[in-house]
Order: structure tokens, then C-alpha cells, then sequence
């Protein structure tokens, strides 16, 4: 069965589509760059674009993500710290990536990126 990690990304206005593209295919690369103990340990990734909500209910997210683990211990290490140590470099140098183009309020506090994990 497994846990399924969704994201969803809002972007700043400044963001161009040519950064959000890169975000995109840098998030699609985990599936491959992520390793750990030497092997991929990502089940499946998959994601894109928003293709056009016909409800009309995205509130501005662009792009969506799921991923999917086989095991807690699996997901812990991606997740990082606090969650696990030794964790997955690769996907935390992607959080760092990726923050400077989410959308902030006012006060400073991301509000481009949410999550959701289920099993």
C-alpha cells in the first residue's frame, strides 16, 4: 500500500514560467536522484502543470505531486530532519531550491507549498 506525499506549489508573481519549468523537472528528477544505502528508494513520482480546472478551485497552485513511498522509515529519511538522521541531501537541497520561488504573505511566511500524506 504504501504512503502517498502530495505537494501542491503556488509561485510568486515574479516567478516566469521558464523558473517555474525548472522547478517542475528538478522535483521530477527525486524519482532517479534521490537515493538511500545507494538505491532509489521513491516508489513512483509523478506531477505537472495544472491542465486547466474546469471547477476552478486550484486558489492558484500550479503545479501538483505525488509521490509514493513503501515504507514510514522511507518517507522519514525524505522528509529530514526532524523526522529522520541521516537524511536524504538530495531532496533537502530541493526544499532550499525551491523556496525562494513560493509565494510569501505579508507577514513573510510561505504559503506557495502544501502537503498532504495519506496511506
Amino acid at each position: 500500500m504504501g504512503i502517498k506525499h502530495i505537494v501542491v506549489f503556488k509561485y510568486k508573481p515574479s516567478v516566469t514560467t521558464g523558473q517555474k519549468n525548472e522547478v517542475m523537472n528538478k522535483f521530477l528528477a527525486l524519482k532517479h536522484e534521490c537515493k538511500k544505502d545507494g538505491k532509489n528508494y521513491i516508489v513512483s513520482l509523478e506531477g505537472g502543470d495544472c491542465t486547466g480546472s474546469l471547477e476552478k478551485l486550484t486558489r492558484g497552485f500550479e503545479h501538483s505531486f505525488i509521490v509514493t513511498f513503501k515504507s514510514q522509515e522511507d518517507f522519514n529519511y525524505y522528509l529530514g530532519e526532524p523526522f529522520a538522521s541521516p537524511f536524504d541531501t538530495v531532496h533537502d537541497d530541493f526544499k532550499k531550491f525551491v523556496g525562494q520561488f513560493l509565494s510569501i504573505d505579508e507577514n513573510g511566511q510561505t504559503t506557495g507549498a502544501m502537503v498532504f500524506d495519506f496511506k
